[in-house]
C-alpha cells in the first residue's frame, strides 16, 4: 500500500485563483458553498476532483466541467477550490474520485486503476483520511 499525504490549501473562489502559488502538479477539489464570515465558508457538496501538472491554469471558465459545476449552485452559493501539491497526482486523483464519486466526475468512479492507497489529509481538512 502507498500512502499519499494531501496538504490542502484554500479555499479559493474561482474568480481569484492565486496563479503564482500553484504552478506545480497536484490535485484540486471543487465544492459548492456559501460565505459565512470574512475568510470562512460553509461547504455543501463536493462536485469535482481534478489533477494537473500546473493547477494554476487548470480550473477556469474554459474548463470542460466549469458549467456543470455552476449549474449545481443553489441561491447564494459559489464555487470553492482547494489545492494540494502532490508528486503522484494521477494516483491521488484516482483514489479521491473512487472514494468520493463526485457528481461532475465521469471516469474512475466505479473502478480503482491503482493498487491500494491510503490518503491522509493535512492543512485545510476538507475531509477525513481514508484507504481505498
Amino acid at each position: 500500500m502507498v500512502t499519499i499525504n494531501l496538504d490542502f490549501d484554500g479555499y479559493y473562489i474561482t474568480e481569484w485563483l492565486p496563479t503564482e502559488k500553484h504552478q506545480c502538479g497536484g490535485v484540486y477539489v471543487v465544492y459548492t458553498g456559501k460565505p459565512t464570515v470574512p475568510g470562512k465558508c460553509s461547504l455543501r457538496e463536493m462536485l469535482y476532483i481534478g489533477k494537473s501538472k500546473d493547477i494554476s491554469n487548470r480550473f477556469s471558465t474554459s474548463h470542460h466541467k466549469y458549467q456543470d459545476c455552476l449549474n449545481s449552485l443553489l441561491d447564494g452559493e459559489q464555487l470553492y477550490l482547494f489545492f494540494a501539491d502532490v508528486d503522484d497526482e494521477e494516483r491521488a486523483e484516482a483514489a479521491l474520485i473512487y472514494h468520493f464519486k463526485p457528481p461532475c466526475n465521469e471516469n474512475l468512479k466505479d473502478h480503482l486503476n491503482c493498487p491500494s492507497t491510503e490518503i491522509t489529509v493535512s492543512g485545510k481538512k476538507i475531509f477525513e483520511s481514508f484507504t481505498v
